[in-house]
């Protein structure tokens, strides 16, 4: 039985992830990261969440890295790489400052995948959120799900037509394009019939029962507390 982290826990790591974001880096972000991996991998006992946050990252932090250090020509180039690629420092500087803040929201992103659909919905009425906010919670949550579902059938269907999209790195980014247009297309679509069934089963209702009240989970506040530390260090440092 696959186990899932408590809604709780996901909304108040992604308020810390996004703060995190715009304040100063410096390496209390990377133990954000640290921390929300570990909170993962020991909710789910496994280390799925740790491959997932790696799919998610290397592609994008890995053509971030390789543009701004050596090809991008804004920033100036001071020596070579192996005698023949130009490397350039601010690049490297400019291009970790953003891999930093990638890194963050797909670490934010790594927690989203472990939380169970139906329960947090629950949990969003329970706690008497607005229905518009159920109501895009709920289509947002459909939506991830569809485009993991699409992704996998456009990308097999590509395959099959004679395009290269895969195995190895390389071949994925340039693939991107021939996959992820479809899948867009496709998703948009369906999003219109998904808004339209929220409707028809009661979303824009003006009364509802009262739900029973969901209350934190075990070891929920302890996880609350540890994914506050980055921010409350990084606040204490920026003061000083």
């Amino acid at each position: 039985m696959r186990t899932f982290i408590s809604p709780s826990v996901v909304i108040f790591g992604s308020l810390v992830g996004i703060v995190l974001v715009f304040l100063k880096p410096d390496v209390n972000d990377i133990f954000f990261i640290g921390i929300s991996l570990i909170i993962n991998v020991v909710t789910t006992k496994s280390l799925e969440p740790i491959g997932i946050f790696i799919k998610l990252s290397l592609p994008i932090i890995i053509p971030l890295f390789i543009i701004h250090t050596i090809i991008n020509p804004t920033f100036p180039s001071t020596n070579e790489l192996f005698g023949v690629l130009p490397f350039r420092p601010e690049g490297l500087a400019f291009s970790i400052n953003i891999m930093r803040q990638v890194s963050i929201l797909f670490a934010i992103s790594t927690m989203w995948f472990f939380v169970d659909r139906d329960y947090f919905l629950d949990w969003l009425i329970s706690r008497k959120f607005p229905l518009f906010i159920c109501a895009a919670f709920a289509q947002a949550i459909a939506i991830i799900s569809l485009i993991e579902r699409r992704g996998d059938s456009v990308y097999k269907a590509q395959q099959a037509r004679g395009i290269q999209v895969g195995p190895n790195l390389i071949k994925k980014i340039k693939a991107l394009p021939s996959v992820m247009l479809p899948v867009i297309a496709t998703v948009i679509n369906e999003t219109d019939w998904r808004a339209i069934a929220l409707v028809s089963r009661g979303f824009t209702c003006t009364k509802m029962s009262s739900p029973q009240v969901l209350f934190l989970e075990k070891f929920d506040s302890l996880k609350l507390t540890i994914l506050t530390i980055p921010l409350l260090l990084k606040i204490t440092l920026w003061k000083l």
